[in-house]
């Protein structure tokens, strides 16, 4: 009788530990599922405020557009650390961004709010369309800002108009904004081209050249309705290394 009442009481903690184990697996299945599924909301939007396709933000993070398809989707069971670092440096990100509560990283994201991909031409190109250019023109590529204008571009490949500017370094411009005095522009007179400061006079305009062994360039102020003078406002100097 003692036996038989062993036999069943140890049958009755077995099955409670089998049954407990499986209530606390399922806990934990359901808690990994909800933390994969608020990563990959935080993934979509942050790729999305850089307007970043996921093909786009594939080969920045060497991660398959099809990993990022099921994290993004929440279909994915388990994300490496690697993974994280990886989307994170893509985006310009630290890891912690893709790994925060919802409510912490709605203060985060704010830098991104208005940030897009803005295209990337070369100096060259911009001369020679002009005004041409849409959203046929080969790009060389595409870079992130904060830029409000509509039609900003960045430059490439601008060495020649200034020495202290590399041909990898890009040059931000905004040709739906107006100059100001002091503003720097990039000034095209036919095959001339400067970077420098712009200046408002009375009777002319003068553009100090950033290059200070160039002559400052001073030109009637009417002069600037001549459709052979552009001038761009220059909104950034970005440095590449």
């Amino acid at each position: 009788m003692n036996l038989l009442f062993v036999i069943i009481h140890t049958r009755i903690i077995i099955v409670n530990a089998l049954y407990t184990g499986i209530i606390v697996k399922n806990m934990m299945t359901h808690v990994n599922l909800r933390l994969m599924q608020r990563i990959g909301k935080r993934l979509k939007l942050l790729r999305e405020n850089l307007g970043l396709s996921q093909m786009e933000l594939c080969h920045k993070s060497s991660i398959s557009q099809a990993s990022i398809a099921r994290i993004e989707a929440g279909h994915q069971q388990n994300i490496k650390a690697d993974t994280i670092q990886k989307l994170a440096a893509a985006l310009e990100i630290p890891p912690a961004h893709l790994l925060e509560e919802p409510q912490m990283i709605s203060e985060d994201i704010l830098p991104y709010e208005t940030s897009r991909m803005i295209p990337v031409i070369t100096l060259q190109k911009f001369i020679t369309l002009g005004s041409s250019i849409g959203v046929k023109t080969k790009h060389k590529g595409f870079e992130p800002s904060l830029s409000s204008d509509p039609k900003a571009l960045f430059l490439v490949d601008c060495a020649s108009i200034d020495s202290t500017i590399k041909d990898c370094d890009l040059i931000l411009i905004e040709p739906s904004s107006q100059a100001r005095s002091g503003d720097t522009v990039l000034f095209i007179l036919k095959s001339k081209s400067r970077l420098g400061r712009i200046y408002y006079q009375p009777s002319a305009f003068i553009i100090q050249p950033s290059d200070s062994a160039a002559e400052p360039i001073i030109l009637p102020l009417n002069m600037r309705k001549n459709r052979d003078i552009k001038l761009f406002k220059v909104a950034e100097i970005r440095k590449k290394f």
